[in-house]
């Protein structure tokens, strides 16, 4: 029992006499002193089950404090009713009725859930707030070095910008001092040729000036040549003056305003829009059930779709212009990934096959076995040669590797493997790169939930993760990724109806929820050459027949 000193308070209620209040029974709501408790209430009916609280002495760990209302009594136990401390003459006023317990009990309670917020801090809060300073440790050095690498850009931005202008100031002076000579040597050519006949002119005026002094002395034959040949002498110089003065002129220099918009598109700006604006451009149903990869081709002027289909394991081939119309299908073939070549053909995996094929107008052929590892991802870059991720049969297995290929003999290049120390992806479902990095979508999950994941190409190591970290209803599914001509990457999140836009150092640039424009799922992209976004979206009914594609035109 909890005992707190109290003095100078109310009577017993047993004895009416001692105002020395000791003890408190809650079930028949009497204070006493100690004698009343020990001879008169251990004579009560059922008086041992009755509960009893002490209402005074002393306990060290426990210090009293006095009523803020009977300031001149200490409070002696605590009203769960009304939450908070009470003292005798408060108890027997206001809180008789109520819930009451030990002020000791009660500190106890108190006592234990500090230490579970102490626990909750130590084993939660704490790591949390590591983890993120940790994140945040990492994201300044991210910044750092992207910081430093974006100064490097601007700076050999302008050092080939400046060998540009060198270079064509000095084509512009080249041909400018090329054209000074020519026009130099037509006019001193020029003014030769009049010098000469301006003499020959005065040697005609001294013959004319001899003749008309002495006619008679002159021979009327001679005279006759010499006068006609002068006619036509005249006759001819005296239209050309003018026509030797056409000269040809120096060419004139046209400088350009050097205006903000202008120097931004040449030398380049800082793309921080968090906007985007995309808006239809045409759209196609396919009479398939689904879509499991969508690829883009172009063959001279003519655009050709082609789509892999798990569920109806087949390929089809479409041309888009000028008409849409089927025009190849392989069948049989669960296929899981694909890409186009080059030359318009395509390369495609399929589900638990250990081959790598290769479909062309005039079939299918296997181009290679990986056995007994599975080809899942592939993707052809602008090289033409060939990155397959490799797995293990099974999404349980932890054994998995990219390789690169090349694409005239189908041998490696180089390889990618997770090491006994690290491990940069798990289950790689799509691939694409760029000159310095290739970027993954990894599965982490038989679920497909996952992540993008950049490697660099020189030495294999992690360069960056993306795990969708923005608020979102499911877990990130990237189900498809693409890179643009701008070295950005678009992904699709089917589950969560989103299309990614990712700058190629992980930085998100813009998310799109494809549900403001009243579509759901989006499974596969793809950008053609005019810059256009294909996207294909999941059916939301299970028993559907056919699949959308739609086409956008994004800014």
């Amino acid at each position: 029992m909890t005992e707190i000193s109290n003095k100078d308070i109310k009577q017993c209620d047993v004895c009416e006499r001692n105002s020395l209040l000791k003890w408190k029974c809650i079930d028949c709501q009497l204070s006493m002193c100690h004698l009343c408790m020990e001879n008169i209430h251990t004579k009560f009916k059922l008086s041992e089950t009755h509960k009893i609280i002490s209402l005074t002495g002393s306990h060290e760990r426990i210090k009293p404090n006095y009523c803020h209302i009977h300031r001149n009594q200490l409070y002696c136990i605590f009203c769960q009713s009304c939450d908070h401390l009470v003292c005798p003459t408060c108890l027997s006023e206001n809180h008789s009725q109520h819930s009451l317990t030990e002020v000791e009990g009660m500190v106890m309670k108190i006592i234990a859930r500090i230490k579970s917020f102490e626990e909750q801090i130590q084993n939660t809060l704490i790591p949390l707030c590591m983890e993120t300073l940790s994140k945040i440790s990492q994201l300044q050095c991210v910044e750092h070095v992207r910081f430093r690498s974006y100064i490097g850009q601007i700076m050999h931005q302008e050092e080939r910008l400046f060998k540009h202008i060198q270079l064509h100031r000095e084509i512009l002076l080249t041909k400018l001092q090329q054209k000074e000579t020519e026009i130099k040597d037509i006019l001193l050519q020029k003014k030769k040729t009049f010098t000469i006949n301006i003499d020959k002119m005065r040697q005609m005026k001294m013959f004319i000036d001899n003749i008309l002094q002495e006619p008679g002395d002159m021979d009327v034959d001679y005279l006759q040549r010499e006068s006609e040949e002068m006619r036509k002498w005249l006759s001819t110089e005296m239209s050309s003056p003018n026509e030797q003065t056409n000269q040809p002129m120096l060419p004139i220099f046209d400088s350009m305003n050097l205006n903000k918009k202008l120097i931004s598109k040449m030398f380049g700006f800082h793309n921080s829009s968090s906007e985007l604006s995309i808006s239809f451009n045409k759209s196609f149903s396919l009479s398939l059930p689904s879509v499991t990869c969508m690829k883009i081709s172009k063959n001279t002027e003519t655009i050709y779709l082609w789509i892999g289909c798990n569920a109806a394991q087949k390929i089809e081939k479409y041309r888009i212009l000028p008409d849409f119309k089927l025009e190849q299908e392989i069948s049989d073939k669960k296929v899981y990934d694909m890409s186009t070549t080059i030359s318009g053909d395509v390369l495609f995996t399929c589900s638990n096959d250990t081959c790598l094929y290769k479909a062309k107008k005039d079939g299918t052929r296997k181009l290679r076995s990986f056995a007994p590892l599975v080809p899942k991802a592939v993707y052809v870059n602008l090289k033409d040669e060939i990155h397959i991720s490799l797995q293990e049969y099974g999404m349980n297995k932890r054994h998995s590797k990219i390789v690169t290929i090349d694409s005239k003999d189908s041998k490696e290049i180089k390889h990618y493997e997770n090491g006994h120390n690290k491990e940069f992806f798990v289950c790689v479902t799509r691939i694409t790169d760029d000159s310095d990095c290739l970027y993954l979508v990894d599965a982490l999950s038989e679920n497909l939930e996952g992540r993008i994941v950049a490697i660099t190409k020189k030495d294999g190591l992690l360069k960056w993760a993306f795990d969708g970290h923005v608020e979102r209803r499911f877990p990130f599914t990237p189900s498809d990724l693409v890179t643009t001509k701008v070295n950005s990457l678009v992904a699709a999140d089917v589950r969560n109806n989103l299309i990614y836009i990712l700058g190629n150092h992980g930085t998100l640039f813009q998310m799109i929820d494809t549900t403001k424009i009243g579509l759901m799922r989006p499974c596969c992209v793809d950008i053609d050459d005019s810059n256009l976004l294909w996207v294909a979206f999941t059916p939301t009914c299970k028993t559907a027949k056919t699949t959308d594609i739609h086409v956008f035109r994004y800014e």
